[in-house]
């Protein structure tokens, strides 16, 4: 559960946002990417700048991650991930 909420439309946002900046790198993508067309490198990558920014850890628990469109990994990430600094300070 994350120590926060995470608002999936956000989320869903951040991830179509950063495979459409990796069509630029990677030409052999398709013009409408989907998640399906990325490799494990690239969805590492996309992982890790998610957690960047959006202040959260989540790469660890991707392998748990059965899904296989955008909107699936973002209902993913809203309930697995949990905030990069741990939970506040009590």
């Amino acid at each position: 559960m994350p120590d926060r909420t995470l608002d999936k439309d956000l989320v869903l946002l951040r991830i179509v946002e950063t495979a459409e900046a990796y069509r630029e790198e990677l030409p052999d993508l398709p013009e409408e990417i989907e998640l399906t067309d990325l490799d494990s490198f690239t969805m590492v990558q996309l992982i890790l700048n998610l957690e960047d920014k959006l202040g959260i850890v989540v790469l660890e628990k991707v392998p748990e991650f059965q899904g296989k469109t955008f909107d699936e990994l973002a209902d993913f990430i809203v309930e697995t991930a949990t905030d990069a600094t741990g939970p506040e300070p009590r």
